[in-house]
């Protein structure tokens, strides 16, 4: 059984820092136009957290695992047109989407949230990637779920919503 967590204690126990390097796993992911598939790229990261997430006192690996991994949600009827791309903020991860993901889908899109490199394992991880990056995976997830449906919310936070806004103007 899997420990429900909250976002204040997500938030408490995500910057402690470990020894732990995903530089190579993290830009084998960069490379995520070679994923032919949104569940490809989603397994690829959950794999990542898994080995380079710090371990969390009182919390099993699952649990992080889920809270920080990209994720998927089709509306109840699965037929739609419209779909959102849900970007979270600097130092975050796909956990603080979750809530605005579930009333969009609720709404009948189909949500996607992306984890932006360098994020959901360690802080350290950081320093591995560039601001280049994350334009980058933000204009690769648009480009894939463009070829779903000719309509994209983008939804982003704090950094999200800048990376947003690079790519509608």
């Amino acid at each position: 059984m899997t420990e429900k967590i909250t976002s204040k204690e997500y938030a408490m126990s995500s910057h402690t820092l470990s020894s732990h390097d995903a530089s190579e796993h993290i830009h084998q992911i960069l490379n995520s136009r070679n994923y032919t598939n949104f569940d490809d790229y989603c397994r690829a990261w959950r794999d990542c957290i898994a080995k380079h997430h710090p371990e969390r006192v009182g919390y099993d690996r699952q649990t992080i695992i889920d809270a920080n991994a990209p994720f998927e949600w089709h509306p109840p009827h699965r037929q739609t047109q419209k779909a959102a791309l849900l970007i979270h903020g600097f130092t975050d991860s796909c956990f603080s989407m979750r809530d605005i993901g579930k009333v969009l889908v609720q709404q009948g899109y189909l949500v996607r949230a992306i984890l932006l490199p360098g994020h959901g394992t360690n802080p350290v991880n950081l320093k591995k990637v560039t601001y280049h990056d994350w334009i980058d995976a933000v204009g690769t997830a648009i480009n894939h779920l463009s070829q779903q449906t000719d309509h994209i919310m983008l939804v982003g936070l704090s950094l999200g919503g800048i990376l947003s806004m690079w790519h509608a103007v």
